[in-house]
């Protein structure tokens, strides 16, 4: 659209079948009856802004990508649930500092199926949580990190994070907040592009 500003369709297929579990567990960990099998169709529009310096490791600069997606359930033949989701990052540097934060939300207006669900953990969102340690309807996080230029090829990098899933947009803030935070380092592979390898050791609000 001009200004690095995008607009797009989004298109969503997932089809989660035959779900076995290989060892004896307990009860409680077992899908509830109807989420053992999903079959969801999705479609939406979204909108980007990204005015970063870099896509692969972006030092200064804007990026906000929103999108709303209206999901359709197709072993039930009915609508299933409107998906909406904000992910805003921000950008600065000074010297051999940087600072990179993000916050990032995205909320289900009806319930989800129970692999569909959004998850928290992995190596995008809350490190130190294992992905899909929590999840649920909706979920919101705020994190930040910390990058120190040690040389040409190094960067010493701390980071921490904050956040929630939650049954409902109503619940989004009654829920326990959960936190987890780290360090590690980014070493350089290739400089006309920008890209590094990362190695991260994350430690979460629970222990792990």
């Amino acid at each position: 659209l001009g200004h690095k500003l995008f607009s797009g369709i989004n298109l969503y297929f997932s089809d989660y079948a035959r779900v076995n579990f290989a060892e004896p567990v307990p009860v409680r960990a077992i899908p509830p009856a109807g989420n053992n099998h999903s079959t969801i169709l999705g479609a939406g529009a979204s909108v980007t802004l990204d005015r970063r310096d870099n896509q692969f490791s972006p030092s200064r600069g804007l990026f906000v990508d929103a999108a709303v997606t209206a999901n359709f359930d197709a072993k039930t033949n009915s609508y299933a649930y409107t998906l909406i989701t904000v992910d805003l990052r921000r950008y600065f540097e000074w010297g051999r500092h940087i600072v990179a934060s993000q916050l990032f939300s995205s909320m289900a207006t009806d319930e989800m199926p129970l692999f569909e669900k959004i998850r928290l953990g992995g190596s995008s969102l809350m490190r130190g949580f294992f992905q899909g340690r929590y999840r649920d309807n909706g979920a919101w996080v705020i994190q930040s990190e910390y990058r120190y230029q040690l040389n040409r090829f190094l960067k010493l990098a701390v980071f921490a994070g904050a956040g929630t899933t939650t049954p409902s947009i109503n619940d989004a803030f009654s829920q326990r907040v959960q936190s987890s935070g780290g360090a590690g380092l980014r070493v350089l592979l290739n400089k006309e592009k920008k890209l590094y390898i990362r190695g991260d050791v994350a430690v979460s609000s629970n222990g792990m």
